[in-house]
């Protein structure tokens, strides 16, 4: 019978989740806020064009590039990079392309450009621009640029946006239409191809072929092949300077508008605003970076980053929950999530691809602190309240009991709940263990003698092996009951703590145990009565040594949560998650994870409750890229891979940046020697980069050494730089950056 059924009384549901995003502005070094277009050059820099300038992030600070730098302009309208790595920028005043950190201009004859979309890298190499001359076709030639126009330059005729085929066919806006260029010929498609006669900027061609087109009003669509465009049916918010589309790597279509981001997946339409998380929903731009982050241009505000955008969701009380604090969870049979929290418990059911969050309302149950949520054989709900005992909601009932043990009228604090493969609930609380056996249709609790003569201890932690032997964790250390009698290890026989409060058992049949004390974790086995111990710290990889909740997935990995996020071991090496990957947030709450039967965990932390689909864990993040953006020796920017020129006594500063945004920065250190004398290193302000600067009087001889380690797939690397002893900077010996 479905739980869902038997409750009478229910709040209204809610059909929200919320995202994480991060905002980035001035205090970052983005001086312009009303972004406009955005990309992530071959090397990972994010670049973002905006009203008053061209701006270079390498995930802790925005470089600025203007008039001085070589831009005919700094109203910056479309960005785009070809298989080169040649960077192209395209502003209200002409087209320029990146050599270094200068900007060389195009023939002026080609002009500036008033589209929103008006540059695409094309096959072969090539780049096409929609300026106010017309349509242009740029390719190296013996090693130069050379531009040829396509189409266009009369007075009467304008362009639009612009996107290059996988076909190496060319569609962009024609006037009031929209026209395809194919090796020399160029088809009109006007309103008898069911193109209406307005200005198209938004333009983007799919993997199979398929055409995109936007304009301020209408998306429509032409499948390969087809003779007519077709009207997406959608009605998309108002947008004025809103009308680009772009692709995501999985095909997705993204479409900024004036009211958030509209996105289509697999044929189904949904729009991100503020009630998602979204800072502001003026998005004038979007496009996915190589991490699975989603990047918005927002007019007036910056830029945005949609952390966990492939798996991660929250639910906060903005959607539904009773409060924003989560604690225990539990799964039934039909696959809703049961959530206990401090005022209540909510339950969420999958209903059209969303998830609908309600609210449990019955007659007589305490709006208070559910710490443990279990579900019965029979269908029943058993909540475990921190101040009001052990509650029962029967099936069918519009009213809940609460449960005293052995006639007991006080309602101890119950911190966890198990109910094993024999049907036996198992209740610890603060007061003892407890074992409720059913009798017909009630249960009879008896307090359970974990050590003869030892006075009622708190227990925190229940779990049953593989074996089906009962784990309980608590103050006396770590508890086990085989064959009819209980057996207690301390640390004495290993155990990193006596407090231990939190346990989940793998199938391998080894049970994995968090402490109280922030001691890490261990792995324990027992094997013909020898209990082993294999202990994990934050030194091994761990987020934080304070455990919080553990628990194990049907895969097999063993999920952490702590103060400091969720750390995850998946066999082979600990990944972790934080509110850089999309967690709500970082600290974690006791006992409050769950691995659900599809393969999907819940996080519950102090400000609500997040899920992650295994499309958000299943493969590592790309291996993090070290580059170096600015070295200076002497007061002089070197390039890498430029000889070093320079006396004794000069200054040698480095900046490095480990080119991920979804992680922390990597670890680094900067060596001089004559006898390898270490100079330090010291952090610049933000994530992912740091500036070592080292002044020494001995002889040049250096070596720098990097490691990035950015969490989840990280990387690691080396730089070299040295000389022979007595060499000279820049003679005979020396190795470059690079």
């Amino acid at each position: 019978m479905r739980l869902a059924a038997m409750v009478a009384v229910c709040s209204a549901a809610a059909l929200a989740q919320q995202y994480v995003f991060q905002s980035y502005g001035q205090e970052e070094g983005l001086a312009n806020l009303s972004a406009k277009c955005l990309l992530q050059d071959r090397d990972g820099y994010l670049w973002v064009g905006t009203e008053n300038g061209l701006f270079r992030f390498d995930g802790a600070r925005f470089r600025a590039f203007g008039e001085a730098d070589g831009l005919p302009g700094t109203r910056v309208e479309g960005l785009a990079e070809t298989q080169d790595g040649t960077f192209w920028v395209a502003t209200q005043r002409g087209l320029s392309r990146r050599e270094g950190d200068r900007f060389i201009p195009v023939s002026k004859k080609m002009g500036g450009t008033l589209s929103r979309s008006p540059l695409s890298a094309g096959l072969g190499g090539k780049v096409y621009a929609s300026m106010l001359g017309g349509l242009f076709e740029g390719a190296k030639q013996e090693g130069h640029w050379r531009f040829r126009r396509l189409w266009g330059g009369q007075p009467n005729q304008s362009t639009a946006a612009v996107a290059a085929a996988p076909n190496g066919s060319v569609w962009f806006g024609c006037d009031t239409a929209i026209c395809c260029w194919t090796n020399g010929r160029v088809d009109r498609f006007g309103p008898e191809h069911g193109v209406a006669a307005q200005r198209w900027d938004g333009l983007t061609v799919d993997g199979p072929g398929t055409v995109w087109a936007r304009s301020a009003a209408r998306l429509i669509y032409r499948p390969d092949g087809a003779v007519k465009f077709q009207s997406e049916k959608v009605k998309l918010p108002d947008s004025v300077e809103s009308e680009g589309a772009s692709l995501g790597r999985s095909g997705q279509l993204l479409i900024p508008t004036n009211e958030g981001l509209m996105e289509r997946r697999d044929g189904v339409w949904r729009r991100i605003g503020e009630e998602q998380g979204l800072p502001m929903e003026n998005v004038i731009a979007a496009m996915e970076d190589r991490e699975g982050s989603v990047w918005l241009a927002l007019g007036g505000g910056g830029v945005a980053r949609w952390a966990g955008y492939s798996g991660w969701e929250a639910f906060t009380r903005r959607d539904g929950l009773p409060a924003q604090t989560t604690w225990g969870m539990a799964e039934d049979r039909d696959g809703t999530v049961w959530v206990g929290t401090d005022k209540g418990v909510a339950a969420l059911r999958r209903a059209n691809g969303q998830w609908q969050l309600t609210r449990l309302m019955v007659q007589g149950l305490p709006e208070a602190r559910v710490r443990q949520v279990a579900i019965d054989n029979d269908g029943s709900l058993w909540l475990g309240y921190a101040d009001h005992g052990l509650w029962r909601v029967p099936p069918g009932r519009a009213s809940a009991e609460p449960y005293h043990f052995n006639g007991d009228a006080t309602r101890p604090r119950v911190m966890s709940l198990l109910l094993d493969r024999r049907g036996q609930l198992w209740v610890a609380t603060r007061n003892g263990l407890f074992l409720g056996r059913r009798t017909g249709r009630q249960r009879n609790f008896a307090r359970q003698t974990v050590l003869s003569g030892v006075p009622n201890k708190t227990f925190y932690g229940l779990a049953e092996d593989r074996e089906g032997r009962i784990w309980a964790a608590g103050a006396l250390g770590l508890a086990v009951h085989e064959a009819g009698r209980w057996r207690v290890f301390s640390p004495k026989d290993g155990l990193s703590s006596s407090y231990v409060a939190y346990l989940a058992a793998h199938p391998d049949g080894s049970i994995w145990l968090g402490y109280r004390e922030n001691v890490g974790i261990s792995k324990a086995r027992l094997t013909r009565g020898q209990l082993t111990l294999r202990h994990i710290r934050a030194g091994d990889g761990l987020t934080s040594d304070q455990a919080l909740s553990v628990a194990v997935d049907a895969h097999g990995w063993v999920w952490l949560g702590t103060d400091r996020g969720v750390s995850v071991w998946d066999g082979k090496a600990w990944r972790q998650f934080t509110s850089q990957e999309g967690l709500i947030w970082n600290d974690c709450d006791g006992a409050a994870l769950l691995a659900a039967k599809d393969g999907t965990v819940w996080i519950g932390t102090s400000r609500g409750l997040s899920h992650l689909s295994r499309d958000g864990f299943a493969e590592p993040s790309p291996p993090a890229k070290v580059l170096f953006p600015a070295i200076v020796m002497g007061g002089r920017h070197l390039a890498p891979g430029q000889a070093l020129q320079g006396r004794r006594g000069d200054a040698l500063s480095v900046t490095a940046a480990v080119m991920t945004f979804s992680t922390p920065s990597g670890s680094g250190s900067v060596t001089a020697c004559s006898g390898w004398k270490t100079i330090g290193l010291c952090p610049r302000r933000g994530r992912s980069a740091m500036r070592a600067c080292l002044r020494d009087r001995t002889p040049w001889r250096w070596r720098r050494d990097w490691k990035a380690d950015p969490g989840a797939g990280g990387s690691s690397g080396s730089t070299w730089l040295w000389s022979r002893p007595g060499g000279r900077p820049g003679g005979r010996g020396w190795r470059p950056w690079g």
